[in-house]
């Protein structure tokens, strides 16, 4: 496969689906940070939250913000 093709595929998911997804369904608007048990749907599976992927998912929203597109509600995460 085109490398080309495979990294306007691979930004075209992370913009549009992976991303997204997170943002609409990992955070906690009440308590803040990042719910790590989530089903595919987006609900909720359990409300424990781990110290480790609070900052993963800081480093991954700030880099997409960095590296891929300067989205405002990445800052927000």
């Amino acid at each position: 496969m085109d490398t080309n093709l495979l990294l306007s595929e691979y930004h075209r998911r992370l913009t549009t689906s992976i991303l997204p997804f997170w943002i609409d369904h990992g955070l906690d608007k009440v308590n803040g940070g990042m719910y790590t048990g989530l089903d595919r749907d987006g609900s909720l599976l359990e409300s424990d939250k781990s110290v480790w992927f609070q900052g993963r998912a800081l480093w991954t929203f700030a880099t997409a913000y960095i590296e891929v597109e300067q989205s405002p509600e990445y800052l927000a995460v």
